[in-house]
């Protein structure tokens, strides 16, 4: 993930000897490498690291295994001072995305897709408590905000719905557009469209839809497959 300005990024990875996470930042002027040690994770793994869309605030999400399931930690990170203002909660399911999105207070939150051995959909309170959506869903493990911050798409990558996050609700009805063979979503830039990509079909296309801001329907999202995706000359 690039900071809003460029000059960085940060780069999370697991060793997985130790099953450890760890952080490092690429720093463009210098174009060095440097791992933060006093940020390592031990026995857990960091996740995801977004910044809001006015690039004022970063959350870092990691887990961990527990005995009934999983633990799911979410900092805000800075890069001077590191990870500070822990949340945290047990989850039944590892948590593996987040994204910023307004509430239903019209303020900033996180939204937190948990797909892996089940499925736990979450967004923070005002005061860092994780609020769980008690709806039924499919395993759901990755999220991207509009950039404008008014809402989020989720996809599911075993019943390949796609769910949608606005003004602190979740909806995984059962209405929800039906993707065949997707997994993941990233919008724009500009949050006009959003992509929704997973793997290859059949016929060696990668099945890819476009999505059209606010045209949410299966009658409006159009595929856009990328033909002999696996094809080598």
């Amino acid at each position: 993930t690039f900071t809003p300005n460029g000059d960085y990024a940060i780069i999370l990875a697991t060793y997985t000897s130790d099953d450890e996470g760890r952080i490092y930042v690429w720093d463009h002027s210098t174009e060095t490498l440097s791992e933060r040690a006093t940020q390592r994770f031990s026995d857990g793994r960091y996740e995801t690291i977004e910044y809001s869309s006015d690039g004022t605030q970063a959350k870092l999400l990691a887990t961990k295994t527990a005995s009934n399931g999983f633990l799911a930690y979410i900092w805000d990170f800075d890069l001077d001072l590191g990870r500070t203002n822990l949340s945290a909660s047990a989850t039944s399911a590892r948590c593996e995305d987040l994204a910023w999105v307004r509430d239903s207070l019209d303020m900033n939150t996180v939204a937190i897709t948990c797909g892996h051995n089940g499925v736990d959909l979450y967004h923070l309170g005002p005061n860092g408590d994780w609020i769980r959506h008690r709806s039924n869903a499919g395993n759901t493990s990755f999220i991207s905000a509009r950039p404008q911050g008014d809402y989020a798409l989720a996809v599911t990558d075993t019943s390949h719905k796609l769910y949608h996050f606005r003004a602190g609700i979740w909806n995984t009805d059962f209405s929800s557009p039906f993707l065949p063979g997707s997994m993941n979503v990233e919008f724009s830039t500009d949050g006009r469209r959003a992509l929704i990509f997973g793997g290859v079909d059949n016929n060696n296309r990668g099945q890819v839809y476009e999505y059209r801001h606010e045209f949410y329907t299966i009658d409006e999202i159009f595929p856009v497959f990328i033909n002999n995706l696996n094809h080598q000359s």
